[in-house]
C-alpha cells in the first residue's frame, strides 16, 4: 500500500497599508496610528514583511524593523533634590518609549543612582512630596499617559 504525503503550503497575504507620500527612501517611518495597528493588532515582529502603496499604482514590500531608538530613561530618587527637574518637563511626544526607575522604600543606594546616571537616566522629581514606592509608580504611569 502506498501512502502519499501531501504538503500544503499557503501563502498568507501580506498586510497592506496606504501611505500618502511616494516612497523614494531606503527606510520610512509610519505614523503612530499605523505603527500601533501593526504592532498591537497584527502582532507583527521585526523581520516580518508588509506591503505599502502610495495610491498611484506603486506597491512596495517592506520589512518591519523597530527603529524606536529614541527612549527616554528616568530615575526618580530622593537624593539631591536640587538637581532634579519635574518629570513632566522632560517628557517628549507620546510615541517615544519611556522607562522610569522607581526605588524601593528607603530609596536607591548612591551606587545605584550613579550607575543609572552613567547609563543615560535623567534624574526627575514626581512632585513636591516624597511618595511611597507603590504610589510613585502609579504617579509616573499617570504622568506618562497624560503627556
Amino acid at each position: 500500500m502506498n501512502i502519499g504525503f501531501i504538503l500544503l503550503f499557503y501563502m498568507m497575504a501580506l498586510p497592506f497599508f496606504y501611505i500618502e507620500n511616494t516612497i523614494n527612501e531606503s527606510s520610512i517611518v509610519l505614523n503612530e496610528e499605523t505603527s500601533k495597528h501593526i504592532v498591537q493588532v497584527l502582532r507583527m515582529q521585526n523581520g516580518e514583511q508588509l506591503q505599502l502603496t502610495d495610491g498611484k499604482g506603486n506597491l512596495f514590500t517592506w520589512e518591519v524593523t523597530n527603529n524606536a531608538t529614541q527612549q527616554q530613561k528616568f530615575i526618580a530618587h530622593c537624593e539631591d533634590e536640587n538637581n532634579k527637574v519635574p518629570l513632566t518637563s522632560k517628557l517628549l511626544h507620546s510615541s517615544t518609549s519611556k522607562l522610569i526607575l522607581i526605588g524601593p522604600e528607603g530609596d536607591f543606594t548612591n551606587t545605584e543612582i550613579q550607575l543609572a546616571l552613567q547609563n543615560g537616566f535623567t534624574p526627575v522629581a514626581l512632585g513636591d512630596t516624597r511618595l511611597r514606592t507603590e504610589t510613585a509608580g502609579m504617579v509616573a504611569a499617570c504622568l506618562f499617559k497624560m503627556h
